[in-house]
């Protein structure tokens, strides 16, 4: 199986998520063939149809925070991935607060193993594929991800202020998946801005960036003409995530043609 992530949506806050502008059902990784399902925000499931993704086939779930547009939908998985508890299956692995305040009893029970991890937990390696955790600067005390396989270094950096500590936390990445909620001249403060982004590139010099969870500001803003200024800015190649959008690591080429966001 070729190394795949998958964008099972591409929006992100609580105004895009009550109108699905963007879809919100988070990303999947296809890494050593095994299935990864990050952040699964409201609408998973029908956008992993849509998608043509088997939910059936994730075998790990990824939390990085308990907030709606990346936790809604765990417990849904859980119960896709075990028909219902009929079979006990799937490793969870999140902070502390996407297992107190997500899960549920039921579906607690259904799973083979959790994993609660902070920026000081040790890397979980799962199918040849290192996972660790990267802290982030969050009212939820989330965290971030790293992927580490043979032949490639993954980073997600989640829902986080920007400073140089936390950047410096995913060099060595060669691929950085990037929360951009704000464009240029707009700041959140518990979010990256596309600023944000320039300068974590310029720190990391990945060989490919990813933007997505966009905001409304961002999509008014529009992506792609964000991510191009961000290319032009650090000189690495940046690309504007969208929905469906497939990205193929062995040569991090898009399946798809990179599309304006007015095509969504």
């Amino acid at each position: 199986m070729n190394s795949l992530i998958t964008f099972l949506g591409t929006g992100g806050g609580r105004n895009v998520v009550a109108s699905q502008e963007l879809a919100t059902g988070g990303i999947v990784l296809n890494l050593n063939n095994t299935q990864f399902h990050l952040d699964p925000g409201p609408g998973s499931a029908a956008y992993a149809r849509k998608y043509k993704i088997d939910y059936k086939k994730t075998s790990v779930i990824l939390a990085s925070h308990h907030h709606i547009d990346h936790a809604n939908d765990v417990n849904l998985v859980i119960d896709a991935i075990t028909n219902g508890r009929i079979k006990k299956k799937g490793h969870y692995i999140c902070n502390q607060n996407a297992q107190d305040n997500v899960l549920t009893k039921y579906h607690k029970d259904a799973l083979e193993k959790i994993s609660v991890l902070n920026k000081k937990s040790k890397p979980i390696l799962i199918d040849g594929v290192k996972i660790s955790a990267t802290e982030t600067k969050n009212h939820d005390e989330g965290i971030g991800f790293k992927f580490k396989t043979a032949n490639f270094c993954i980073g997600y950096i989640s829902d986080t202020a920007y400073s140089s500590a936390i950047a410096n936390q995913f060099k060595g990445c060669n691929v950085l998946i990037i929360n951009n909620g704000a464009p240029f001249k707009k700041k959140f403060k518990q979010h990256f801005s596309s600023e944000d982004s320039v300068n974590t590139i310029k720190k990391i010099k990945p060989k490919l960036a990813i933007l997505t969870h966009f905001g409304n500001s961002m999509i008014q803003a529009k992506p792609i003409y964000e991510a191009r200024e961000i290319q032009k800015q650090t000189g690495t190649q940046v690309v504007a995530a969208y929905d469906g959008m497939i990205l193929d690591l062995g040569n991090y080429s898009i399946e798809e043609d990179q599309k304006s966001l007015g095509e969504y």
